[in-house]
């Protein structure tokens, strides 16, 4: 009677870990976190010595030492910042692995200048190496797209490569294949989505079947040719960024569901827009992999709108706040990053049952300033007051870092939530950091520990320098 009970117990173990799909991604998120809060040994931790950087602005350099050196010239030029890391395509051949993602660069001005928040976007295509059990980037490039750092929202490269075209000078044509069916159907759903912000309709019928269909905030389009032109981009000037995401797989059908902040620069103020809203995937599984089977965008609030719907984000999507479990073995690190995005998104709807299956009876937090939380009730009330007290939430967690120590788990993201006051005010942004401590009983995890910490926000307003915030 011992035996299958041993054998159990060695799967979970075996699971106890990371995909190298998410370890590279995990790779990037350290470097960010080091950039962003000063951790300079940390940061060198994930580069090789012999570090290649190029970006838009700065020449190529040889060396990880003067790359740091320069981040060191150049922070305290603002009172926080984050990367935020989003739509990653990871291809892992051997020891040697090529990514490439969008990203999202918030910032705060110190108050002497004036303050202020505001993006500015683009995208990284780099090369990781596996160095003594670790994966460290060899070769990072950054390309930046645009800043609302003025109005109106600025171009800040014409003669940029659309995404999807720097994705195939690093990846072979297409998503590939992946570690899990999970990794493989959010690849799937990247590459897709970056060739509707590219307009690279080639690329996109590639990875969507013929008769796919879906629609675009309640309008419907059916077949490939008419999903196309709801989706593509004009002019490629475009970037969908996605967080949060679920897979569910079940045999040769997957969902897919994920947040979505949307960023269209225009020529003039009048049509650059930024929105953000929730978007839904199905997929079948070909004998040549995943395809892509439906879209649906469902549009929650917009910038060229004179108010943000007063509706939960996931109000018409319940799923999102369901347990999705994948078949085949998925790593115990997407268990914890599906349980995190589970968590934001009950509390974006306000699910009181949803959120308090998220956490363990004896579960502890911090919410921001206030006072400890001493158990799952009083977390679970404090989380739901502060939903309570807006019109609209819309949460999103980036740049996720996880750690495992046998049974028990931590992991820490940066956090954003776009929301409305319940007076109707404009949205603002609120950004800082989640540190959550999580643990495995009885096959599944649970949340033991939640912290918010409050970088900035309300939007304009700098909380507190990065600098000067306790590190966990």
């Amino acid at each position: 009677m011992s035996e299958p009970a041993t054998h159990s117990r060695s799967d979970d173990q075996t699971r106890r870990r990371l995909s190298p799909v998410q370890a590279v991604r995990q790779g990037m998120h350290a470097y960010s976190w080091g950039l962003d809060f000063k951790e300079w040994d940390r940061l060198r931790e994930c580069l090789v010595g012999a570090l290649r950087f190029s970006s838009s602005r700065t020449v190529t350099t040889t060396d990880a030492e003067s790359r740091i050196a320069s981040f060191q010239g150049r922070v305290d030029d603002y009172a926080a910042r984050c990367h935020l890391h989003c739509n990653q395509l990871v291809r892992v051949d051997g020891d040697r692995a090529a990514y490439t993602g969008y990203l999202m660069l918030a910032r705060v001005r110190q108050p002497a200048d004036g303050g202020g928040f505001f993006y500015e976007g683009g995208f990284y295509r780099n090369t990781f190496v596996r160095e003594g059990g670790s994966w460290k980037a060899s070769e990072i490039i950054w390309q930046d797209v645009f800043s609302d750092s003025g109005a109106p929202m600025k171009i800040l490269h014409d003669t940029l490569a659309s995404p999807i075209t720097a994705a195939k000078q690093v990846l072979p044509e297409g998503p590939g294949t992946a570690a899990t069916e999970h990794d493989a159907v959010s690849a799937v759903v990247n590459w897709v989505i970056r060739a509707a912000d590219s307009g690279d309709l080639a690329a996109f019928h590639e990875w969507v079947d013929a008769m796919a269909n879906g629609t675009v905030d309640g309008q419907a389009c059916r077949g490939r040719d008419a999903l196309a032109q709801a989706f593509l981009a004009p002019a490629g000037r475009r970037l969908t960024f996605l967080a949060n995401h679920r897979v569910r797989v079940s045999g040769d059908r997957a969902s897919y569901a994920a947040s979505a902040a949307i960023v269209t620069i225009g020529t003039g103020q009048s049509s650059s827009r930024q929105a953000g809203g929730i978007l839904h995937a199905d997929l079948s599984k070909s004998p040549d992999g995943w395809r892509l089977a439906a879209l649906r965008l469902q549009i929650l609030w917009d910038t060229q709108k004179a108010t943000v719907p007063a509706q939960s984000p996931v109000a018409d999507c319940p799923d999102l706040c369901d347990d999705w479990t994948g078949n085949g073995i998925v790593p115990d690190g997407q268990r914890l990053e599906d349980l995190l995005h589970r968590m934001l998104a009950c509390v974006d709807a306000g699910d009181r049952d949803g959120l308090s299956r998220c956490l363990a009876d004896d579960a502890t937090g911090k919410l921001w300033d206030a006072e400890p939380l001493r158990s799952r009730a009083a977390i679970v009330a404090a989380l739901l007051e502060y939903r309570g007290s807006l019109d609209f939430l819309q949460s999103f967690a980036f740049n996720t870092v996880v750690r495992f120590e046998g049974e028990q788990s931590t992991l820490k993201c940066y956090s954003m939530a776009r929301q409305v006051s319940a007076q109707g005010n404009a949205p603002d942004t609120v950004g800082g950091r989640l540190f959550m401590k999580a643990r495995h009983e009885a096959g599944a995890w649970q949340i033991t520990d939640l912290t918010f910490c409050r970088d900035f926000g309300p939007f304009d307003v700098p909380r507190a320098p990065a600098s000067s915030i306790a590190q966990s």
